[in-house]
């Protein structure tokens, strides 16, 4: 398999996903009790995080390239509306 044929696979399959993870990204924000938690990892040679919500009806990870504050908002947005339990990590202090 030629390097293109993966690359392009992978776009059409990160297109095909788009909807249902926006879908399931926004399913958070509505439950009473999100569990969120992030890890370092490295992407590429570069650090990266991976974001973590898990609510009693969805399951969302997301990848970002940092820890950041700009990863936990990427995930939650400013409209979870429930109880969010963390670590306590600053990165949920926004």
């Amino acid at each position: 398999m030629r390097v293109g044929t993966i690359s392009q696979s992978e776009k059409t399959t990160t297109e095909g996903v788009a909807a249902p993870v926006e879908e399931a990204r926004a399913a958070v924000h509505d439950q009473a009790v999100a569990h969120v938690d992030e890890t370092s990892g490295r992407q590429g040679g570069k650090r990266a995080g991976l974001w973590v919500a898990v609510t009693s009806m969805v399951t969302v990870l997301l990848s970002r390239m940092s820890r950041g504050g700009q990863g936990a908002r990427a995930l939650l947005s400013a409209h979870c509306s429930g109880l969010l339990v963390t670590d306590r990590s600053s990165a949920y202090n926004w």
